[in-house]
């Protein structure tokens, strides 16, 4: 990261063995690294069971086709569906196509899937935020779930940012720090996408940079509660923090 080089993960849910806990062991990690702000990509797949393969012939059956159809009718090239003689085909011949087969898991498929979707977008953005959810409770599988069961996946990215702080601020918008964090990288998520020279004005009841110190030294506790005001503006692809007790002072915050 430091000689410029952006990492790119590629990350298997749903392979044998997997756990809640796992899975969480596995954003603890994605979050630390995402606090460095250096630029780093993380993408997660479903593991995919191929006939032949060792993991096929051990499982073969126990595995699971849940969802095929909806596969199917998720399949695209680019924005368009694909045509009906192939929708033919894959109904036909599903041996031939890996991704109709998953293994048993002890995390619904549907989770898994929304995690899939979901966490390359929501994990860089509120990583501040869920690595004090994670403090507060050790288990950020939980929003994925939640967001499972109240919101669909296949929308947009700022559909899916919106509706992921509706289940963080539903859930633990009752401390301070979640709250005020999560209004916070919001704003900057906004701003990021914003026309050059765009500003935003923000209060919040803690001193936010106060506390991003502490989340990323992993030393997260309670902060004075005092108002605080901020204006963050877009310049030159980089959001510049003001604070209003520190009006010269410009503070860089990553886009």
């Amino acid at each position: 990261m430091e000689a410029g080089i952006v990492p790119i993960l590629s990350l298997i849910l749903g392979y044998e063995g997997e756990t809640e806990s796992s899975i969480n062991n596995t954003i603890h990690l994605l979050l630390k690294l995402y606090r460095i702000e250096k630029p780093i990509v993380a993408y997660f797949h479903i593991c995919s069971i191929v006939p032949g393969t060792r993991l096929y012939d051990k499982n073969v059956d126990s595995l699971l086709k849940d969802g095929a159809e909806e596969i199917i009718g998720e399949l695209k090239y680019g924005d368009i569906g694909i045509p009906f003689t192939e929708i033919q085909m894959l109904r036909k011949y599903p041996k031939l196509f890996s991704t109709f087969y998953h293994l048993p898991s002890n995390v619904e498929f549907k989770v898994l899937g929304t995690i899939s979707r979901l966490a390359t977008i929501v994990l860089p953005v509120f990583r501040f935020t869920l690595s004090i959810i994670e403090k507060l409770c050790g288990n950020i599988l939980l929003l994925f779930q939640e967001y499972n069961q109240q919101f669909e996946c296949n929308v947009g990215e700022n559909e899916i940012v919106r509706d992921f702080s509706i289940i963080i601020m539903e859930r633990f918008g009752y401390d301070v720090r979640v709250k005020n964090m999560l209004i916070f990288e919001h704003v900057l998520y906004r701003l990021g996408s914003a026309c050059e020279n765009e500003s935003i004005c923000i209060e919040l009841d803690l001193d936010i940079l106060k506390l991003k110190a502490m989340i990323k030294s992993e030393e997260i506790s309670d902060i004075d509660i005092e108002k605080h005001k901020y204006k963050l503006v877009l310049q030159n692809k980089t959001i510049h923090l003001f604070s209003a007790s520190e009006l010269g002072t410009i503070k860089k915050v990553q886009r």
